[in-house]
């Protein structure tokens, strides 16, 4: 009964955490269209153009910093870092089911 529960209100929070961040795309595309919109003023002040860039910027920072609090994912920051890569490791005490790409503990 309380894995039932458990896994019920993992569900919930799960459909949460996925309605928040449809939502959030929703947002995107109607930034994408206020840009869209900047564009053609920036033709007549350019002034008005930056001052609403500016703001669908801070809105864009704002979405993907609530986006990284309900998903614990952090997004891409855009900074380029360098080296070169390991190769990928797994904990010895892990074993491949019969599950493809899928592993358990042993």
């Amino acid at each position: 009964m309380e894995r039932t529960i458990e896994y019920s209100r993992f569900r919930e929070e799960r459909q949460i955490k996925l309605e928040f961040i449809a939502s959030i795309a929703k947002s995107q595309h109607a930034l994408a269209r206020i840009l869209e919109s900047v564009a053609d003023i920036a033709d007549h002040s350019e002034e008005t153009a930056r001052l609403i860039g500016e703001n669908v910027s801070r809105l864009a920072e704002l979405q993907a910093a609530l986006t990284e609090s309900v998903t614990g994912l952090k997004l891409k920051s855009g900074v380029m870092l360098q080296g070169r890569p390991v190769k990928p490791w797994l904990n010895p005490q892990l074993q491949r089911c019969s599950l493809p790409g899928r592993y358990m503990s042993i």
